[in-house]
This record gives structure tokens, C-alpha cells and sequence, in this order.
């Protein structure tokens, strides 16, 4: 599976973005990041509604290519669905740690 993963907004307007591939990434890792992609059901999804920003709000853009099968979605703060929250902050982990290195 293929994560492409940016984050725009914040007081300084800036942009980030990864791309991970999980076939790179250790077993644990992996794992717990294919099992937040499924329960967040990203291919079954719809587009969420935009919401009314602020200067200060993130914008996150996911982009899942899997198994000839490709979506992406655009959320904005404050994510509502727990599960999507869920996979935006382990994305942004995986991002922190990406830059790191």
C-alpha cells in the first residue's frame, strides 16, 4: 500500500507531506498502520463537506493506493470521526519521524 500524506494550514501557511510505503516500513508499523487505513473504511467513504476555515486550521489530504484501487480524501480540523483522526495522527508521527532520519 501507498500513503501520500500533506499537511497545509497552521498560523504559518506552510505545507508538508510524506509518502510511505508500507511494504518499507517494520512489521509493527505496518500493521498498525494497514488496520488505521481499514477502520477508517477510506475506500468506502465520501468526500466530507469542507468546512468554514480559520487561519490557524490544518488541512490534510490522504491519498491511498492499494490493490489497483486508489482514493483520496481532503479533511480539515477539527476531524469529527475518531477513526480518521485516528489515522491523521499516525500519519503526522510517521512524517515527524520521516524528517528525523
Amino acid at each position: 500500500m501507498q500513503i501520500t500524506f500533506s499537511v497545509e494550514g497552521g498560523f504559518a501557511g506552510l505545507t508538508r507531506g510524506t509518502t510511505v510505503d508500507t511494504d518499507k516500513l517494520d512489521g509493527t508499523e505496518r500493521d498498525d498502520l494497514c488496520r488505521l487505513v481499514e477502520g477508517a473504511q477510506l475506500f468506502q467513504r465520501e468526500q466530507p463537506a469542507p468546512q468554514q476555515g480559520g487561519a490557524d486550521r490544518y488541512t490534510y489530504t490522504i491519498t491511498v493506493s492499494a490493490a489497483g484501487k486508489q482514493r483520496t480524501l481532503t479533511l480539515a480540523d477539527p476531524i469529527g470521526d475518531p477513526k480518521l483522526a485516528e489515522l491523521v495522527a499516525a500519519l503526522r508521527g510517521l512524517m515527524r519521524k520521516q524528517r528525523q532520519q
